[in-house]
C-alpha cells in the first residue's frame, strides 16, 4: 500500500527537521523584523550606478526609519550576527528611495552581508572590508563598497557614506 502523503509532505518535512536539529539546515526567516519607525537620526550615502544612471546621486534623510537590532544565533557553523533594517533615504531631486538590511558579526566591526534596495531593485555585498561597523557612532560606514544584483545581467552600484542603527535596546555584543 502506498502513502502519497508521506512522500509529498511528511518525508521532506522530517528531513528538514533533522537537518535543522543537526545544524545543517538553518532557515532564515527574514520577516520577523518589527515595522520600521522614526529614529530622528541622519543617514547619507552617495551611490554611483553605471548601468542605471538615474539611481546615481546622494540618498539622505534626517530621519532614517529603523527596526530594532536583533541578535541572530543559529545552530551550526554560521557565526552569530546582529541584524537591522532601514528605510526612507531619498535621492535628492528624484523619486528614488534606498532601503536595506545590514548583518554584522557579534562583538566585531565586520559586516557579513549588506542588502541595499533602490526602488525595489536589490543589491548585495558579502564580507567586505569596504563596509564596517562604527560602534562609537552607532552606524555602518560604506567606503567605496561595490554591491551587485543577482541574475543576468548583473548590475552594480558603488556606495560611500553611512547608515545609522538604533542605539536603544541593543542586544549583548551588538
Amino acid at each position: 500500500m502506498q502513502y502519497p502523503m508521506v512522500r509529498t509532505f511528511l518525508a521532506p518535512l522530517a528531513a528538514a527537521t533533522l537537518l535543522a536539529a543537526c545544524g545543517g539546515g538553518v532557515v532564515f526567516i527574514d520577516d520577523d523584523f518589527e515595522d520600521s519607525f522614526s529614529s530622528g537620526r541622519t543617514g547619507s550615502v552617495d551611490v554611483v550606478s553605471p548601468q542605471t544612471p538615474r539611481f546615481s546621486g546622494t540618498y539622505s534623510t534626517t530621519d532614517v526609519l529603523l527596526t530594532r537590532t536583533y541578535r541572530f544565533a543559529p545552530v551550526g557553523a554560521i557565526p552569530p550576527t546582529c541584524r537591522f533594517r532601514f528605510a526612507d533615504l531619498k535621492l535628492e531631486g528624484r523619486d528614488a528611495y534606498l532601503s536595506g538590511e545590514i548583518r554584522y558579526r557579534v562583538n566585531s566591526t565586520e559586516v557579513v552581508t549588506s542588502f541595499l534596495a533602490i526602488n525595489g531593485l536589490e543589491y548585495r555585498l558579502d564580507d567586505s572590508a569596504a563596509v564596517v561597523v562604527n560602534h562609537d557612532l552607532h552606524r555602518i560606514r560604506f567606503q567605496g563598497a561595490t554591491l551587485e544584483t543577482k541574475g543576468t545581467p548583473t548590475e552594480t552600484i558603488t556606495v560611500t557614506g553611512f547608515i545609522p542603527y538604533r542605539m536603544e535596546d541593543l542586544p549583548r555584543g551588538c
